[in-house]
């Protein structure tokens, strides 16, 4: 259908109603999910039937679908003539079932939900193979769902990205030993806030006195015009120019006042986590508890290293990328 251009229901219904006019819509119309398919593939409607009370909210106050068990399904058969042979989808049922992976011992993904792939920003997913030498491997579920058109693997092994975070973690708790000071200077040059605070507080007071300034220019200015000390042209000439230099300098100070409140922000969280990893020892076996203790999300990009490692961000709860 892919290759027949042929539009998914959410590039028809944009085409036609313009609704679901999503970034992914506009660029992949033809981009069929395997999810899909198999909807498709398993729909009876095909065959001439029509099946109700498939699904059914919880209450009447809520919108989520819930899916009601199979012998609850009010089925009306020959309702329309069929566009599918029922032999032929009753062997595609068959196959479906026989295609359908073995149910295996549930993996505990300790990075559930805080792994995601740098180019399309959507969640890695695990896998696991009993015909691989590795433990298990993410890649992009973009990639899986679409392919290469959409996103490329971001392939990697579980077991690296257990031995990067340990290793990520215990550079921190070795960094904490060093002390408050010498742990809040690195981090706080690692990141996107490496500005000195009492730059930014000078800057401020430097502005706030330069508009109290204007605002005495300005009332100079006015009552020099009343006295008729200079012309009407030039009052306003003036006047213009005060008020442009003072908007921008109220503009300036709004700003240096986020920064500030951002770095104050920053260098309580900074010492919050100070708090948090100096308590700690050093990290041997990666566990679900130190994924939510330490970690908000980890970005895996396509790039890898000069040892042909794939380059991995590691965002710290509180402190972020370092």
């Amino acid at each position: 259908m892919k290759e027949k251009n042929v539009l998914t229901p959410r590039g028809e219904l944009y085409k036609s109603q313009g609704v679901y006019g999503s970034e992914h819509t506009k660029k992949y119309p033809f981009d069929w999910s395997p999810q899909t398919i198999l909807s498709i593939l398993c729909n009876e409607v095909y065959i001439g039937y029509i099946v109700c009370k498939r699904h059914q909210t919880n209450s009447f106050k809520s919108k989520k679908l819930k899916e009601n068990p199979k012998d609850e399904w009010i089925i009306t058969r020959n309702k329309h003539e069929p566009i599918i042979d029922k032999d032929l989808f009753v062997k595609v049922q068959n196959l479906i079932s026989e295609n359908k992976k073995t149910t295996r011992t549930n993996h505990l993904n300790i990075f559930k939900g805080k792994i995601r792939c740098n180019e399309c920003g959507k969640t890695l997913s695990l896998s696991i193979r009993e015909d691989r030498n590795v433990y298990g491997s993410f890649a992009c579920s973009t990639y899986r769902k679409y392919g290469k058109s959409r996103c490329s693997s971001h392939y990697i092994t579980y077991d690296y990205l257990v031995s990067h975070i340990i290793y990520r973690i215990n550079t921190l708790i070795e960094l904490s030993k060093l002390g408050k000071d010498k742990f809040f200077n690195h981090i706080i040059s690692n990141s996107s806030l490496n500005v000195n605070l009492s730059e930014l507080e000078e800057l401020k007071l430097i502005n706030k006195r330069r508009l109290l300034e204007i605002n005495k220019l300005i009332k100079t200015v006015f009552e020099k015009y009343i006295n008729e000390k200079i012309t009407e042209d030039k009052f306003y000439d003036l006047d213009r120019s005060y008020d442009n230099e003072k908007n921008n300098l109220i503009k300036s100070i709004r700003e240096t006042d986020e920064k500030i409140a951002i770095i104050k922000r920053k260098i309580n969280d900074i010492n919050s986590f100070y708090k948090l990893i100096s308590q700690c020892s050093e990290i041997n076996n990666l566990s679900t508890e130190h994924i939510l203790k330490f970690i908000n999300s980890v970005i895996v990009k396509e790039n890898k290293d000069k040892e042909n490692k794939r380059i991995v961000d590691v965002s710290f709860i509180l402190i972020g990328i370092v």
